[in-house]
């Protein structure tokens, strides 16, 4: 786990970097429900708990690349 920052609320574009990709990307997956969790209303600004964003990355499917070796006949 890297942290970023400090803090433990993240604005929209700071969530959105800590996890490359855009604010606009991470707003429609807020949009359409496929962010497994809550986020923090404060006035206009929303924040998301880092430790949230944490622990739906350890929850992501792992992918392992393997690398075949072709043997020299």
């Amino acid at each position: 786990m890297i942290r970023a920052t400090g803090k433990r609320l993240l604005s929209l574009k700071e969530a959105a970097n800590y996890i490359d990709t855009t604010d606009g990307n991470l707003r429609q997956l807020m949009h359409k429900g496929e962010l497994p969790f809550p986020f923090v209303k404060n006035g206009r600004r929303t924040l998301i708990d880092i430790k949230d964003l944490d622990a739906w990355i350890d929850s992501l499917p792992k992918f392992h690349q393997v690398k075949q070796e072709i043997a020299k006949a």
